[in-house]
């Protein structure tokens, strides 16, 4: 008898449980562009730094895109040197800078063009040697300062998975060297032209 009572009601428990709304798991997850590049750049200090203009610099860069909104972060670091001789004093002056930052990035995807600009905070580590027919002095500084860049990226295949571009970016902002060695004080500030080449996944 209390079987026959307790078989209907484990009948209903079930098919109510069965039928009762599941409450979903929200599993989504933006999705992104994943992208990597490689470029070569003349990077242009202020007037500080003469006799030294341009120097030549290599960058990597880091970033990832989201496909609706476009907004996105980025990572970037970029070295180089440059070796100058003044004939008129005897000197020769060398300089190198290794930059490292990172921060966000809006991009427009239209067709096989993608435009973007972007925004973040730097290290600038600097070298500076003098050398005469008396002796070399060497000395090194590293401050953060902020950028700005922007940029244009070109898909170069129907699949959007490779690219190429350039890119201009001024830095260095709120920042200045200290090279008490040589009795110099530099501003950071910078210009620097970039063309580059990348892959996306």
């Amino acid at each position: 008898m209390t079987r026959s009572l307790l078989m209907p009601l484990v009948f209903l428990a079930v098919v109510g449980c069965a039928s009762a709304p599941q409450r979903e798991a929200n599993t989504e997850k933006p999705e992104y562009d994943w992208q990597v590049s490689i470029g070569i750049s003349e990077t242009q200090y202020n007037n500080d730094w003469k006799p030294v203009e341009d120097i030549s610099m290599a960058q990597f860069e880091f970033a990832a895109v989201a496909h609706e909104s476009g907004l996105g972060w980025e990572i970037a670091s970029a070295g180089g040197e440059d070796d100058t001789f003044v004939s008129a004093t005897g000197t020769r002056l060398e300089v190198s800078h290794g930059l490292l930052g990172g921060g966000l990035r809006y991009t427009w995807v239209a067709d096989r063009v993608r435009p973007y600009i972007g925004a973040g905070a730097e290290f600038d580590f600097a070298e500076i040697e003098v050398s005469t027919g008396v002796g070399r002095i060497t000395d090194d500084d590293m401050t953060a300062g902020l950028y700005v860049h922007l940029g244009v990226a070109v898909d170069i295949d129907s699949e959007g998975r490779f690219f190429a571009g350039v890119d201009g970016r001024y830095g260095g902002i709120g920042s200045e060297h200290d090279f008490d060695d040589v009795g110099l004080e530099l501003d950071s500030n910078y210009t620097r032209v970039t063309g580059f080449f990348g892959f996306r996944f």
